[in-house]
This record gives structure tokens, C-alpha cells and sequence, in this order.
């Protein structure tokens, strides 16, 4: 009987908001990653990345969430299960890149850009 034993790792990477203007971001993954299992967004004002928030993502060069993909549908929030707080993927890695495009618009209940830092957490298997 053969078992296998995965170990599983997080990497978060962060970026700052200060601009209604798209941003592009592109990070290395880490080069012991076989599989990405997990993604998620978050920061420390919940609130403006969860209503002003979209994004395209991409990983691998492979199309996750299309252009204009609402940033809160990767959020969780505190009343979730830590355990439980990714939007599970079952991503082989072909490439070691992960990709971001990223806007802030105004939305009613915040219509002047306050600036934050969103963070993308990244679960992967080694």
C-alpha cells in the first residue's frame, strides 16, 4: 500500500489601491508548487474591496475569473470557518505565474476612493 503524504503551503501577496486606474499585477509562485488548490482576496477594509472591488485572474497563463469578476465573490468573511475561507481550485501548474488585474470603482455607498492594500492568498500543494 503506497500512501502519499502532500504538504500544503500558503503565499500572500499584496498590492496597494490608491487609483480608479487598472491595475496589473504578475507574482512568481513559489517553484515547489505542483497544484494550487485554494485563492482568495482579502484586506484590512473589508468593506471598499468587497463593494468597489473587480478583477481578472489569471494562473498558469490560464484564465480563472474573467475580466470585471467581482472581488467579494473571493471573499470570506469572519463568520466562515477558517478552514473553510478559499475558493477551492484544482489548478496543475504548467507555469509558475499568477495574474492579476485589478480595479476599484465607485460604488453608492463609497463614491470617493479611500486608498487600501488587497491581498491575494494563494494555497498550494508542494
Amino acid at each position: 500500500m503506497n500512501i502519499t503524504i502532500t504538504k500544503v503551503s500558503y503565499k500572500q501577496y499584496t498590492f496597494n489601491i490608491n487609483s480608479t486606474t487598472i491595475i496589473d499585477k504578475k507574482f512568481e509562485l513559489p517553484s515547489e508548487a505542483k497544484k494550487v488548490t485554494g485563492i482568495r482576496l482579502d484586506s484590512p477594509d473589508e468593506v471598499l474591496l468587497a463593494t468597489r472591488g473587480s478583477c481578472r485572474i489569471e494562473l498558469s497563463n490560464r484564465e480563472l475569473f474573467p475580466e470585471e469578476f467581482p472581488a467579494r465573490f473571493l471573499q470570506f468573511g469572519r463568520e466562515v470557518p477558517a478552514d473553510q475561507r478559499m475558493h477551492t481550485l484544482d489548478e496543475v501548474l504548467t507555469a509558475f505565474n499568477l495574474k492579476i488585474r485589478f480595479q476599484d470603482q465607485p460604488a453608492p455607498s463609497s463614491p470617493a476612493l479611500v486608498p487600501y492594500s488587497v491581498t491575494i492568498i494563494v494555497r498550494y500543494e508542494v
